[in-house]
């Protein structure tokens, strides 16, 4: 793999550093790399092949969790516009 920024091919995997890349990499089937020539550091997705066909891991914990996180957005943007528009909610009478 060569470096994108300056052609470099000094690119090696690099470890999480912020609690966003822990947290990226828990969710998602990613790896961090970094250029040691310029200091270039990203995240790819990690492919698997099977027979020709690309595949993209993901653990049953990291799918859970992304769910659970899309249900919760939307139940809040729900209750939010109904708020909003004076809908009494069944929980506050």
């Amino acid at each position: 793999m060569n470096c994108p920024a300056c052609d470099s091919d000094r690119v090696f995997r690099s470890k999480a550093r912020s609690a966003r890349d822990h947290v990226a990499k828990r969710l998602l089937p990613i790896s961090f790399y970094r250029c040691h020539a310029c200091g270039w550091r990203k995240a790819r997705f990690h492919r698997m092949t099977v027979k020709g066909a690309t595949l993209h891991t993901l653990s049953l914990a990291g799918y859970i969790g992304g769910v659970g996180l899309v249900l919760g957005v939307i139940a809040g943007v729900v209750v939010l516009t109904l708020t909003f528009l004076g809908v009494p909610m069944p929980w506050s009478r």
